[in-house]
């Protein structure tokens, strides 16, 4: 006899990977609001042009994006007034549509395509874009490590999950609430030091290439208060913002790591009822026996009776 337990619904996420799923998508949502995209496309000789239409975004280099997929993708931002803004996905490889395509350097039928985005609502709205790098990555992880992950790529952020409480809210067991915890870590490498290696900085060439952990702990409190259910993500029901603290400073605040908690009130149902794949002859003697009738002739089934 085998037992196949039914998928969870489509309204919720499934209990065996919520935790990854919900991380990962705090991390996407980050990157969606403040990593740093595209806007122009390297025709090779070292004239840059402005990527103006999804034509132009077919002329990005494939040797200039992401080749590990550690990361959240690689972003360009496509278009003047009605501005789009798309990722790359190095391993997705599906038939090209008004959504999906493929730079003219993949070939079709090889992995790699650039894919539109719908973006979360308070990113729609002009939001700052200067994060290098965002990623979801284990909190085992040191800042040396994470240093070498982002290839000194900064400012960065770090998305890891840390652990979760999870309590039965059903009779039957199968419907949990589950409080998913995340660590997110932002690393700078300014070279300002002191006060404004951490907050906002007075240059306003400072300001938008690097704010400051603080400040970029602070971008992202404020997009979870705007968008505090990751956009609608399956189960989500809101996120909880956490406490801030240093982490790690070397070299008068050079470089610098600050990290940030938060928490993910996360709802999940998962069927408990087992589907059995069982012989004919048996599940008809089940229906005769639920039914309080006869099993069938005496003897039918070797050892029973129908006394």
């Amino acid at each position: 006899m085998q037992l196949d337990y039914q998928d969870p619904i489509a309204d919720y996420c499934d209990i065996r990977d919520v935790s990854e799923r919900v991380g990962r998508a705090i991390m996407q949502v980050i990157a969606l609001s403040h990593r740093i995209a595209f806007t122009t496309w390297n025709d090779g000789d070292g004239a840059e042009h402005p990527i103006l239409s999804v034509a132009d975004l077919r002329n990005i280099r494939a040797d200039v994006l992401d080749v590990t997929d550690d990361a959240a993708p690689c972003l360009a931002r496509v278009g003047l007034q009605d501005v789009e803004i798309w990722a790359w996905y190095r391993f997705l490889n599906e038939q090209e549509t008004t959504t999906q395509v493929r730079p003219y350097g993949v070939a079709a039928g090889d992995p790699g395509m650039w894919v539109k985005q719908h973006l979360p609502e308070v990113a729609a709205c002009a939001t700052n874009r200067y994060l290098a790098h965002v990623e979801f990555c284990a909190a085992q992880l040191s800042n040396k490590q994470l240093w070498n992950r982002c290839r000194g790529k900064t400012p960065a952020v770090f998305v890891s999950p840390t652990g979760d409480d999870i309590e039965e809210n059903s009779q039957t067991r199968a419907f949990h609430r589950a409080q998913l915890r995340y660590q997110i870590r932002a690393m700078s490498a300014n070279w300002r030091a002191g006060v404004t290696a951490r907050m906002k900085p007075p240059i306003k060439d400072y300001e938008i290439a690097d704010p400051g952990t603080m400040r970029t702990l602070g971008d992202i409190r404020r997009l979870f208060i705007h968008d505090n259910s990751l956009s609608h993500t399956v189960g989500v029901e809101h996120l909880s913002l956490g406490g801030l603290r240093n982490t790690f400073e070397k070299s008068a605040e050079r470089i610098i790591t600050d990290t940030m908690d938060v928490r993910a009130i996360v709802y999940t149902h998962t069927p408990n009822t087992p589907c059995e794949i069982v012989e004919p002859w048996r599940m008809w003697v089940q229906l005769q026996d639920e039914l309080g009738k006869n099993a069938g002739p005496p003897f039918q089934i070797p050892g029973a009776s129908n006394a």
